[in-house]
């Protein structure tokens, strides 16, 4: 696997893998990121910025380069964040069991893996791209809002793989799949930034001040991203 981590963790610890399209990366990213890291007692958390994800085909997506730069910056100073270019120099659609194969492929077996994804995304699961097979590649940590009323798995994957999880000793917030890997919902920081919602008041001449990090916003301007930009 290419342009990825370097080694092992240390101790073996597990890594996380935080996919996503990044347009732009947000605080709402980043604390996420570090609360997960932190919680799961993560070596590392790495941002996986999605070439072509195959679920927004019908949205314009800003250059994978420009999305890429703009994560370096933005975790630049955290020795626990990396990003990694796996899917952004993949060709064609950016299939997440492609990569969770290649991260398997690349790490040792006793180095577990974590991939963390939002509940909005982890709702559109089951349109993935053999997304039965994602289950027994990694452990998957599904970030929600506090006092979301999480769906029941039988709502947002078939019967036949809902079939697959049992409860993690007893406990409602984690779900055990018979292969070994779990899917957990956790609750972070209530960071109510949307990608989208930046862009829009972006375009609009709106602040985005304090909710996308200064060096991310200023190159944002310098490039002229999402049009009309400006400080205030």
């Amino acid at each position: 696997m290419k342009k990825s981590s370097q080694g092992a963790p240390p101790g073996s610890k597990g890594v996380g893998l935080f996919g996503g399209t990044f347009d732009p990366v947000h605080h709402g990213h980043l604390r996420a990121g570090e609360e997960i890291r932190q919680a799961f007692s993560l070596s590392w958390v790495e941002f996986l910025p999605a070439r072509i994800p195959p679920h927004k085909t019908d949205q314009p997506l800003t250059d994978i380069g420009h999305r890429v730069a703009m994560l370096r910056l933005a975790v630049d100073g955290n020795p626990y964040f990396r990003v990694s270019e796996v899917e952004a120099t993949r060709e064609g659609m950016s299939y997440l069991v492609d990569t969770l194969k290649a991260y398997r492929e690349h790490y040792p077996s006793d180095v577990s893996m974590y991939f963390i994804m939002g509940m909005d995304s982890f709702q559109e699961i089951a349109t993935w791209h053999r997304y039965s097979e994602l289950f027994s590649l990694s452990h998957f940590i599904v970030i929600t809002r506090p006092g979301y009323e999480r769906p029941e798995l039988s709502e947002v994957v078939s019967q036949d793989v809902a079939s697959h999880f049992a409860p993690y000793g007893g406990e409602s917030d984690c779900l055990e799949h018979t292969g070994g890997h779990r899917i957990y919902f956790r609750e972070t920081t209530l960071l109510d930034v949307a990608a989208s919602r930046l862009r829009t008041w972006i375009r609009e001449e709106r602040s985005v001040r304090y909710l996308i990090p200064e060096r991310v916003w200023d190159y944002v301007q310098e490039n002229g991203l999402y049009a009309n930009t400006r400080k205030d």
